[in-house]
């Protein structure tokens, strides 16, 4: 049994967004809009993340929101997600 099977709420561990994990998708989203190989993000293999997680086959449900600071303050600019649970190691990068 994963220890991020959702049927067994005894078996969940909390998993929080890393720095790392956020260089991930920036690097995966800078790749992807100028056309240009990062070395770090197109090593083939697991991201560099990776080593931080319970286990490489980990899953969990993916949320991201993006705020933006107007004036003093930050509003939610957009957010997309799913609460089914995808493998962390690829569903990140897409």
């Amino acid at each position: 049994m994963s220890p991020h099977d959702l049927d067994d709420p005894q078996e969940v561990q909390v998993l929080q967004a890393t720095p790392e994990m956020c260089h991930y998708c920036f690097d995966v989203i800078v790749k992807e809009l100028v056309r240009t190989v990062n070395s770090e993000s197109s090593q083939p293999g697991h991201p560099p993340f990776a080593q931080s997680l319970p286990s490489v086959e980990t899953k969990c449900p993916l949320f991201v929101t993006w705020d933006i600071k107007r004036h003093s303050d930050f509003v939610l600019r957009g957010c997309i997600g799913t609460l089914s649970p995808l493998p962390l190691i690829t569903a990140i990068g897409e």
